[in-house]
């Protein structure tokens, strides 16, 4: 799992393979398998495998 320096993380639950951009915000989130792209911001929410971008656009990961 990697964090940007100045990311927000409040009440959430990262599981493996999890990245998050500098300056993303995430409140009470359960993520697996994801990248958080830098500027986004993501609530309440659950999701594994997914690439999240900074206006909020989630897409499927693809690859092993």
């Amino acid at each position: 799992m990697l964090i940007g320096a100045d990311a927000v993380v409040q009440d959430c639950e990262l599981g493996p393979d999890v990245v998050v951009g500098e300056g993303a915000q995430l409140r009470a989130v359960r993520l697996n398998r994801v990248l958080v792209a830098p500027g986004a911001r993501l609530q309440d929410a659950t999701h594994g495998g997914v690439v999240v971008t900074a206006s909020g656009e989630i897409g499927v990961a693809t690859g092993t």
